[in-house]
């Protein structure tokens, strides 16, 4: 019939496919976009005129997200847990 178009999805059953190609995927790019985001906050609080003490407790929340944001990715980049997924 023209104009009738039905498309068909099958479910994926293997959860390692969903997994390794679905969920860590889209997860590992959150997390390089989350990089970036912390890069350039970096970058801004540089330039930025905040007293002393602000600007300090911005750098240290920075480093902070930073520091559990790579803690994240090499518990998901490690051989071991890929190996087992």
């Amino acid at each position: 019939m023209r104009g009738d178009r039905r498309d068909y999805y099958e479910a994926e059953l293997d959860f390692r496919k969903v997994l390794n190609n679905g969920l860590l995927a889209s997860f590992s790019k959150k997390l390089e976009s989350a990089r970036v985001q912390i890069e350039r906050s970096f970058e801004l609080l540089e330039q930025a005129t905040y007293d002393p003490g602000r600007k300090e407790f911005l750098r240290e929340r920075l480093q902070l997200a930073e520091k559990r944001r790579k803690r994240i990715a090499s518990v998901l980049d490690n051989p071991l847990l890929r190996g087992m997924l």
